[in-house]
């Protein structure tokens, strides 16, 4: 009886002690060429940040001025006729992250493809009001969340994506690969700026993507356009939804602490987990700086993770873009290694923290600074590549 009480107070001191992470927004990463994707991966590694969030959407070759090659959607010109080349890119890009201690939060569909800012074939196929590439409210995309024909056609989408299969990875489906995807957003900011919502809409999608998915492969919702529409009760009464996330680019710490604690008011009550999964600001690096520290003290402060939007280089003075050097990105460094110094709010099971957000011993590596021990080495990894070492077992350390 005793022992039992020992590991049920082991359990809940887990719980209670589990510790916060960081992560980072960088949405079309997977498309850019190779060697600078890596420096991106390095430099988001060296900063121990532990989510990168990705889309499943078209890019244009050069966007915001980066190295990308570009590529489409994999329905850019005809509903449920996939094309497969981003979904190759993600490939590839989640074996990077994996090697690097960084699991995937991968959006499905984007928002802002129905017309707003980008075209997919879903605008065409039922007549949606197309104001791109600039975006305004007469964009109005109701009848895509509406629609029960849209919603099936949304819901093929879904499953081809969450079973494609990864080579990399033993052929698994990417709904298995609990190792280096964390979560699937059902859409990024679904819903946003329009006025006639589908509350109901979120979590249909959820009950169709759960079927297809493994334990530790969580869903997550993707947020709305600000931190209203990001919370509506509806979302977290949906058993099938994981995590619910909050977007917002309010920059009053004020107003981001009294969300973020509704936010967790509701989790608490419905048996949800919570991230701020993209907020930024635009301006220079100082500007930057000054805008976002106090917006991450305050999620560090309750515990929840963040995920600053974007790391891009070339930084971007005018926009939320801030690149792998700099003030900006010291900064969010900082913040997210003392993340993991901290009790989250919620327990974290499938993010690996601590060592001073170090890497643990036969965890895989690529440089002996991201091991607890300082020791990354092919010695004793049974031709399984770079792995960390404990203390004194190599000097074949790289």
């Amino acid at each position: 009886m005793l022992a039992k009480a020992s590991l049920v107070l082991a359990f809940l001191v887990g719980l209670a002690l589990a510790n916060s992470w960081a992560g980072v927004n960088s949405y079309f990463i997977h498309t850019l060429e190779d060697n600078d994707r890596r420096r991106h991966l390095d430099a988001i590694r060296d900063a121990g940040l532990k989510v990168l969030r990705v889309f499943v959407v078209s890019v244009g070759r050069g966007s915001k001025g980066s190295s990308s090659r570009g590529v489409n959607d994999i329905e850019a010109y005809n509903v449920g006729k996939y094309d497969d080349t981003v979904l190759n890119q993600i490939n590839v890009l989640m074996k990077e992250c994996y090697d690097r201690g960084i699991k995937l939060n991968i959006a499905l569909h984007d928002r802002y493809s129905l017309g707003c800012w980008a075209r997919d074939a879903y605008v065409g196929k039922y007549g949606l009001r197309d104001v791109s590439p600039k975006c305004s409210h007469d964009n109005q995309p109701s009848k895509f969340y509406f629609d029960s024909n849209a919603q099936a056609d949304y819901d093929r989408r879904i499953a081809h994506i969450v079973n494609y299969r990864n080579p990399i990875f033993n052929n698994r489906r990417w709904g298995e690969i609990n190792e280096a995807i964390l979560s699937f957003n059902i859409e990024n900011e679904n819903q946003g700026h329009v006025d006639n919502k589908n509350l109901n809409w979120q979590c249909g999608r959820a009950k169709a993507i759960r079927q297809y998915l493994s334990n530790g492969v969580l869903i997550s919702t993707g947020g709305g356009a600000e931190f209203w529409d990001s919370l509506p009760d509806q979302y977290f009464q949906c058993k099938e939804i994981d995590i619910v996330t909050l977007h917002s680019y309010d920059t009053n710490a004020g107003n981001v602490r009294n969300n973020i604690k509704s936010a967790l008011d509701k989790a608490r009550r419905y048996g949800k987990r919570v991230i701020y999964e993209e907020f930024g600001v635009q301006g220079n690096d100082n500007t930057k700086v000054n805008g976002m520290r106090p917006l991450i003290d305050v999620a560090n402060e309750l515990g929840v993770p963040f995920m600053p939007w974007e790391i891009l280089n070339p930084a971007n003075d005018k926009d939320f873009e801030f690149g792998t050097s700099g003030q900006t990105y010291e900064m969010v460094k900082q913040k997210s290694y003392y993340a993991q110094s901290l009790s989250g709010a919620f327990n974290w099971a499938e993010i690996k923290t601590g060592g001073g957000g170090k890497k643990k011993d036969w965890d895989p590596c690529q440089h002996s600074s991201e091991c607890e021990h300082n020791c990354c080495s092919e010695k004793y990894s049974q031709g399984q590549g770079l792995k960390c070492h404990p203390s004194g077992s190599t000097t074949e350390c790289v």
